[in-house]
């Protein structure tokens, strides 16, 4: 019986950490700026109630340190905020939040693209992203953070820019 239950468990598994991660564009990102020179990905924050946070905050970190991987993967020049000068006219910034959803059968996070330095600073994009809890730690912020980087590789490829 024991083993049985231990067979169970492991399909269980295997099958939550197969959902995919859906992204839900509120705002396309824009052809008409310049292919960026580097990503600078600002630390996750967390929007959950006070029981929820430190849970929050362990998967913003996993979430940031993976979308960073994913992007660097794929060939673009993407770093977290403290490891790389400030911005410049060309380089990408990537603003995010892990949002408390009440029942804890997904992960939700908000993600904003934006491109240029100081005043010239613009929101080139916007999109939510909604990711089936799994019960393997680091799942749910690797998925989250590969869909993400292919939304943002959809558009790398449709301006001809390299993308691997």
């Amino acid at each position: 019986m024991r083993r049985l239950s231990l067979i169970v468990l492991s399909v269980l598994v295997v099958v939550a950490g197969c959902g995919t991660a859906t992204v839900t564009t509120t705002q396309p990102l824009t052809g008409d700026r310049p292919r960026p020179d580097r990503v600078i990905v600002q630390d996750f924050g967390v929007n959950a109630p006070a029981d929820q946070r430190l849970e929050g905050q362990a998967l913003a970190k996993a979430l940031t340190d993976a979308l960073i991987t994913a992007l660097s993967d794929h060939g673009i020049d993407a770093f977290r905020v403290s490891a790389t000068p400030l911005p410049g006219p060309r380089t990408a910034s990537i603003l995010g939040e892990v949002v408390y959803v009440p029942g804890g059968q997904e992960i939700r996070a908000r993600i904003q693209v934006y491109q240029g330095a100081g005043s010239n600073t613009r929101l080139i994009a916007e999109m939510e992203v909604n990711t089936p809890r799994s019960l393997i730690p680091g799942t749910d912020a690797r998925r989250t953070a590969d869909a993400v980087a292919d939304r943002i590789g959809e558009h790398y490829r449709r301006q001809g820019w390299p993308w691997r």
